[in-house]
This record gives C-alpha cells, sequence and structure tokens, in this order.
C-alpha cells in the first residue's frame, strides 16, 4: 500500500468568520457520506488525514478537517479558548449546512472534540477520539512519558523561548525532510534508524507506508508555514485549564487508545475517559500512538457511524 492524497481532495477551502478571521480547511471522502468533522493533533494540521490515503474514500465518510486559529492558512485568534473553536465550528457547520454532525479527533484533537461535545451536544452525533491527549500536565504524563516529550510539555507551560526553539527546530527539519522525500516514498535508512530510537515499533511500521511519513511530515510542515506563534498557543492549552465540562456530557463519547503509546500515556486516557459519563475505551495493546489510527481506522469509522 502507498499513501497518496486522494485526487479528489480539496485542500485548501476557506470561510470568512464572523470576526473576519479566515478559516482553511480540506475535505476527504465522498462528497455525499456522513459528515463528520476532524480535528488534528498538535503541532500538525488539516493535511493530517493524508495519512490515511486512500482509504478514506471507501468510508462513506464527509471529513471536513479544519486548521485552528493561527496553524496552517487559518487566521491566528489572540487569546483563543476551546470555547471559542466550538464557536468557529459552529460557523462552519452552518456554512456546510449540516445540523448534526460526527467528531473524530486525533491525538491533541481529542481535548477538542469533547469540548464541541460538550458545549453544542445538540449537533453531535458521536464523540470519537483516537490516541487521544487531555492536559498535558497531569500526573499521569510526567510519569510516563519520555524525556523529551515531557521537556515539550514543561516549555509548553513554563518556557515559552524554549517551546519557540523546538517548534522552529520541527519546522526546519519538515522542510529539510519535506526536500529529501521528492525522490523516495519510502524512509530512508537513516530515517528508519531515528525512528526506531524514539518510537515504539508498531508506529515505525506505521511510517514505513510508502508515502506514510511524507503526508505525517507535510501536515506538521503545514501547521508552522506561518511560524510558531499559532502552534504556540495551541500547545498551551493542553497545559491550563480547560473551559468545559466533561463529567456532565450527554453525546455518545468513544475512545481509541494504542497499549503502547509514547505522546500520551494510556493511564491519563483511563483517567478522563472514566470521568465522562457514558464513554467507552477501546485498548489496542500491541498499537502505538500513529499506528492505533492507522491500523483500525475501520473500527473507528464504524463507531462514527453508530
Amino acid at each position: 500500500m502507498t499513501i497518496r492524497y486522494l485526487d479528489m481532495a480539496s485542500l485548501n477551502e476557506q470561510l470568512v468568520l464572523p470576526d473576519g478571521r479566515k478559516l482553511c480547511w480540506a475535505e476527504y471522502g465522498h462528497p455525499d457520506g456522513l459528515p463528520v468533522f476532524y480535528f488534528h493533533g498538535c503541532p500538525s494540521s488539516r493535511l493530517e488525514p493524508g495519512m490515511f490515503g486512500d482509504q478514506l474514500s471507501s468510508t462513506g465518510l464527509r471529513i471536513i478537517a479544519p486548521d485552528r486559529p493561527g496553524i496552517g492558512l487559518s487566521d491566528f485568534q489572540p487569546s483563543r479558548s476551546f470555547e471559542d473553536w466550538v464557536n468557529d465550528i459552529v460557523h462552519l457547520a452552518d456554512h456546510l449546512a449540516w445540523p448534526t454532525f460526527a467528531l473524530l479527533g486525533n491525538s491533541g484533537g481529542g481535548p477538542y472534540v469533547v469540548a464541541c461535545a460538550a458545549l453544542i451536544p445538540e449537533r453531535v452525533t458521536v464523540a470519537a477520539v483516537v490516541s487521544g491527549g487531555w492536559r498535558m500536565d497531569a500526573p499521569e504524563v510526567k510519569a510516563n512519558l519520555p524525556f523529551v516529550n515531557r521537556l515539550f510539555w514543561m516549555f509548553a507551560r513554563s518556557f515559552t523561548p524554549g517551546l519557540r526553539l523546538m517548534l522552529t527546530a520541527m519546522r526546519k527539519s519538515g522542510s529539510s525532510a519535506k526536500s529529501d522525500s521528492a525522490a523516495s516514498d519510502s524512509p530512508s535508512a537513516n530515517d528508519l534508524k531515528k525512528l526506531r530510537s524514539m518510537l515504539p515499533p508498531p508506529d515505525v511500521a506505521a511510517l514505513s507506508v510508502p508515502g506514510r511519513m511524507r503526508a505525517t511530515s507535510a501536515a506538521t510542515t503545514e501547521a508552522l508555514r506561518n511560524g510558531t506563534k499559532g502552534v504556540e498557543w495551541d500547545a498551551r492549552m493542553y497545559v491550563r485549564p480547560f473551559d468545559f465540562d466533561h463529567t456532565s456530557i450527554r453525546v455518545p463519547v468513544r475512545a481509541f487508545h494504542g497499549g503502547l503509546d509514547r505522546n500520551v500515556p494510556l493511564a491519563l486516557v483511563k483517567a478522563y475517559t472514566a470521568e465522562i459519563p457514558g464513554a467507552t475505551l477501546t485498548v489496542w495493546p500491541d498499537d502505538g500512538h500513529l499506528s492505533a489510527p492507522c491500523n483500525h481506522l475501520s473500527e473507528i469509522v464504524e463507531a462514527l457511524k453508530s
């Protein structure tokens, strides 16, 4: 299997919001499919669903993946909150003529999904979260993440210059990888060596699928296309109190997670899903952060259709 963007995907759709900001999104799947908003990780962008390649064409879903403010092509919004994001989604749903819709959040998209489920339950049919993050300054994070991952969230919480340096390095690395990948769809031997030192084997295997590493790198590079400010603010939102109450949600919440995830500890996911009424958690013990959505897309799709 080779991962390539769908020819039918429209990657640069735009809407001007009531306050004058531009909101950009990409569309995947079937134009008459079940309406689904896809919320990307951190740092990532509307291009993230490209990692699924042509698998999306047979899901029966119409997937709209928006860039959050200051990320990709969406304009920055000073001091934004999760509630502000929910308001943006309401405007986008109205623009698309979607009275109701399903939600799918990957990684850092998780809290944004739960915020919508909490604040606009009348619009949300089901909320699915895969490899989903939460408060990344929680005790479960500090006890279970590798040092570099913990350092990212420590900088997000209390040392913005350090966070900016890390994101700038990601931006340069992504641009370099994008240039290097032009000659090949597969990771180089050097790439694989680096991946094996940082990721569990299932994530390395997922990234070894031809085209997938290029797709994920493109999503990260796009997030930082206009600098680091948007992603900096996005990262800080995971280490500050949330402005929504997840303990009174009445929308069905379906969480999926890999037991080998090194980006979001399973202990954290068990803790927050236990506080959401009626939420279910499916654990794939032999999957990591990236392999979970890539290896189990059909199960996630079935949850969205349910």
